[in-house]
């Protein structure tokens, strides 16, 4: 069992290829990290991550993650809008 804070975009990955783990677990999910395990997974397809996210239900930073779902998927309609 490793505990270790995401704190740079290269050092996630650099960890992520490092230890490649087997389960990640979220204690303060943020939707860059999510993404960054995404980019992992599709770089070593051999390896399976599984991810939790462990909050409160209802919580402050529930809201908060999926206010920051919305607001990338909201950004992305543009984009695509915009090229269309």
């Amino acid at each position: 069992t490793i505990i270790f804070p995401f704190e740079g975009e290269k050092e996630q990955l650099s960890i992520l290829e490092e230890l490649r783990p087997r389960f990640v677990v979220l204690f303060d999910p943020d939707v860059r990290v999510v993404r960054e395990i995404e980019v992992f997974q599709a770089a070593f397809p051999e390896s399976k991550v599984t991810v939790y996210f462990l909050q409160y239900e209802e919580s402050v930073e529930e809201q908060k993650y999926l206010s920051d779902l919305k607001r990338e998927q909201d950004m992305f309609r543009k984009l695509i809008d915009e090229k269309a």
